[in-house]
């Protein structure tokens, strides 16, 4: 995956928004100079650690006279870059960032691959998944290539998906050995379901009803401990790009579309219409 990142051209100081507080303790109580910048002060109430030229340092001569760390609120690191009280921000992949950046006049944008990547995490311990069908059929279901691409296609670049465990795509020694995960295949996913036990009867799989656990409504009170269904494309475009709606309720047509409302009375209407038929 690829990030960027925007700087500011100024070469008389460079402050980097990033700084822990384990970081700010620790260059606190060990501040032995051990390259070409030492540690100067420790500013707790501004949040910031500055670092000046070491004149014992045996190398090159920095070219930077002092390097000031400043902790920034992530929703505020944009702003201060505008406004010239940082020089640089990694803006990684956020969309909103990298707009704003590239909007600003003076800030220029700068675009590396990176060793970063997100992951979908599926819980392989519950009864259903120990099955390693069910497993194999969720990988084999998943368009990675297509979540890659909403995720960072926005900033710009291209979006691979990882087929490896260890390397990223780019590092030496890369090379695809995800097996029949490299890409999706819906019809695969299907066969594997069938074949465990999981028939499709319309448009549900009806042993999801029948098996009792955590996420199952039909026999257990309450809500799931987790979200309930798995998102799609469509799903997580509409996440990060919310309609400016007041529905509270919806329910299914039948025919892949949806009835939205506003108050429980006229969701009982479309729930009486629609799903009961009356």
């Amino acid at each position: 995956m690829r990030s960027a990142w925007a700087s500011r051209a100024r070469w008389e100081r460079s402050r980097e928004p990033t700084l822990s507080t384990a970081t700010a303790t620790a260059v606190k109580t060990k501040v032995a100079p051990a390259g070409p910048f030492r540690f100067e002060s420790l500013d707790e109430t501004a949040k910031t650690i500055s670092l000046v030229r070491n004149p014992k340092w045996w190398g090159n001569r920095p070219k930077l006279d002092r390097i000031v760390f400043r902790v920034i609120d992530a929703v505020a690191q944009v702003d201060a870059l505008l406004n010239g009280e940082i020089d640089v921000l990694d803006v990684a992949a956020d969309v909103n960032k990298l707009k704003r950046a590239e909007a600003a006049p003076g800030i220029t944008v700068h675009r590396a691959a990176g060793p970063d990547f997100r992951s979908i995490t599926i819980n392989g311990t519950g009864e259903i998944l120990n099955d390693v069908r069910i497993r194999r059929a969720l990988g084999m279901a998943i368009d990675r290539a297509a979540i890659a691409k909403l995720l960072v296609g926005p900033l710009g670049v291209e979006g691979k998906p990882l087929q490896n465990h260890i390397f990223m795509v780019g590092q030496r020694g890369y090379r695809d050995n995800a097996g029949i995960l490299s890409s999706p295949d819906v019809n695969g996913a299907r066969k594997l379901l069938d074949g465990a036990g999981w028939k499709l009867e319309g448009n549900i799989r009806k042993k999801d009803l029948a098996a009792d656990t955590p996420w199952n409504t039909y026999t257990r009170d309450g809500l799931p401990p987790t979200p309930i269904a798995m998102p799609g494309a469509g799903s997580l475009v509409a996440a990060v790009n919310p309609a400016a709606v007041d529905y509270l309720y919806f329910v299914s047509r039948g025919d892949g579309t949806h009835v939205f409302t506003r108050t429980l009375e006229d969701h009982n209407r479309a729930v009486a219409k629609y799903q009961l038929g009356k």
